[in-house]
């Protein structure tokens, strides 16, 4: 699909025109280098700004408007790629062909209400909407340490570098949290969308006719370009460690760096490998560590390009931290020493390839897909799948070789009154 783009002062507007969707979909994108001490006010003011608006001042007024704009979707939030913190409030409403004349207008003058017109008084953000999503954010905030998987993940990251913004968590932490305010969070919000990189993404049908200045009034942020510095690097030597913890199941990660890898590695090959050894029902790690010896209640791997890192985790009994560990590496040698088949190859080819013709049936996948071609080195769905097809086995056991675990860390269960 072809993305025509309009360069406004402050923003990229961004138009994709396609007929094969009823809706119009909009997606408001915010980014700029993390600012660890600043995450919780990027979650406190989306969740501020979808909650109400001076116009429609409680959250009922607020879904009401949505109902009768014909179910609007609006909806956010913030995520993190490498050393970049990006939020999003995204927009999805059928097209006036499929509801009435003239709907579109309403709902983008509702939307550039929530944008312009926050529920603000004397200052400072109302109240009592304010107090209910700092509840519910402090909740979230809690609720992270009540999870197993990502509490560990965080734990192993912070063993990496706790310097790195792979370490941070992206809500926030509660002391942070304690130190917004109704008024600070509008003085936040006052420079919120001058101080970030800004791009619209519209997608749906008959674009033409939306003025590319609607924005205008509102956004004065940049136009941002390629980050230099968008991807995250660590070494460290070999460590083994264990941490207590209060989960009745214990978890087990083994990774390591991936900076050996080349770009094309890192955006194919990994892939493929990935797939075989473990992150599919069918791959080494679950057919051996899982259900052959029954190790592991869970396992599998990932790697992330940006952060740098491949790792895996699984979800284990303490008793069995030894003969998992072993297992594990015995598996990592096997993908370096070749002994998966071609088959494997070929199914782990058609499940990316699978994903990647995925993309065009949703909106916003394609913005997503969209937005990293421009920013972070993603290729073109056509050249995905021309490389994807093209890798041999040999190129994963290439890949493979240059895998070195540098960090195995056990965060054990609390001991069982009964042991």
């Amino acid at each position: 699909m072809e993305i025509k783009t309009n360069n406004e002062n402050g923003y990229n507007l961004h138009f994709i025109e396609t007929k094969n969707f009823k809706t119009t979909f909009i997606k408001v994108i915010f980014w700029e280098k993390i600012k660890k001490e600043e995450l919780v006010f990027r979650n406190m003011l989306i969740n501020n700004l979808l909650f109400s608006s001076k116009t429609y001042n409680t959250q009922k007024k607020m879904n009401i408007k949505k109902d009768e704009l014909y179910g609007t979707s609006l909806y956010g939030g913030n995520y993190r790629r490498g050393n970049y913190i990006f939020s999003e409030i995204n927009l999805s409403f059928i097209d006036d062909k499929y509801s009435e004349k003239g709907l579109r207008k309403k709902v983008l003058d509702f939307f550039l209400d929530v944008l312009s017109n926050p529920n603000v008084c004397d200052n400072e953000f109302d109240k009592s909407g304010f107090l209910i999503n700092y509840e519910s954010l402090k909740s979230d905030i809690e609720s992270e340490g009540e999870d197993p998987g990502y509490y560990s993940i965080l734990e192993y990251k912070r063993l990496l570098d706790p310097n790195k913004a792979f370490s941070f968590s992206i809500t926030g932490d509660i002391d942070s949290l304690n130190k917004v305010t109704p008024k600070n969070l509008y003085d936040y919000y006052k420079q919120f969308f001058s101080s970030n990189n800004i791009d619209i993404f519209i997608i749906g049908s008959n674009l033409s006719n939306i003025d590319s200045k609607l924005f205008s009034d509102i956004f004065n942020g940049k136009s941002g370009l390629l980050p230099k510095d968008l991807y995250l690097k660590y070494e460290k030597d070999f460590s083994e460690s264990k941490i207590s913890s209060k989960f009745s199941q214990s978890r087990l990660l083994v990774g390591g760096s991936i900076n050996k890898f080349t770009r094309h590695e890192q955006k194919y090959e990994s892939l493929l490998f990935n797939i075989i050894f473990g992150n599919s029902p069918n791959s080494k790690l679950f057919k051996n560590v899982r259900e052959k010896n029954s190790y592991a209640y869970s396992v599998s791997s990932s790697i992330s390009r940006l952060d740098g890192i491949f790792v895996l985790q699984a979800g284990i009994s303490k008793q069995n931290y030894e003969n998992t560990k072993k297992e594990i590496m015995l598996c990592l040698d096997e993908m370096k020493n070749g002994k998966f088949t071609i088959s494997d190859v070929k199914n782990a080819k058609a499940v990316i390839l699978g994903l990647i013709k995925e993309i065009n049936d949703y909106q916003g996948a394609i913005i997503d897909h969209a937005f990293n071609r421009i920013y972070l080195d993603i290729d073109s769905i056509d050249r995905q799948k021309e490389e994807i097809k093209k890798i041999t086995k040999e190129d994963i056991v290439r890949l493979a070789k240059k895998i070195d675990i540098d960090t195995i860390l056990l965060v054990e269960e609390k001991d069982n009154e009964r042991d």
